[in-house]
């Protein structure tokens, strides 16, 4: 830009004002995992694996799928996936979501998979 030009003030990005992305901040949020995540890990000895969170069982355990050429049922708690240094988190189509409760020997979650759509 030389002195006799102006800056196009149209092609700024309009950046918030620091209150409204503080009150974002600060507001309520969602929960951390649902059904239909699945979560790439990093462990300290630089293993990295894979868990699908594909609902919750009557205990209040997360139901889940370990994968490591085919699919494993765990139950573990929600405390220990948030416990996981996270990598990468991609959510399942609901459909995916039942066809591997079904290939583990799991019910389908019809009612409960509105939250992971």
């Amino acid at each position: 830009m030389n002195a006799h030009t102006r800056p196009n003030h149209d092609s700024l990005p309009i950046v918030p004002p620091l209150s409204r992305i503080l009150e974002h901040f600060f507001s309520p949020d969602p929960p951390i995992f649902g059904i239909g995540d699945s979560i790439t890990f990093e462990k300290a000895d630089g293993y990295r694996g894979v868990i699908t969170i594909l609902g919750y069982s009557p205990t209040g355990e997360v139901e889940c799928m370990f994968f490591n050429g085919r699919g494993h049922h765990v139950n573990v708690s929600l405390d220990n996936i948030c416990g996981l240094r996270v990598l990468r988190v991609e959510t399942m189509r609901p459909e995916d979501i039942n066809m591997y409760r079904r290939l583990l020997g799991l019910d389908p979650q019809e009612a409960d998979l509105e939250d992971a759509a």
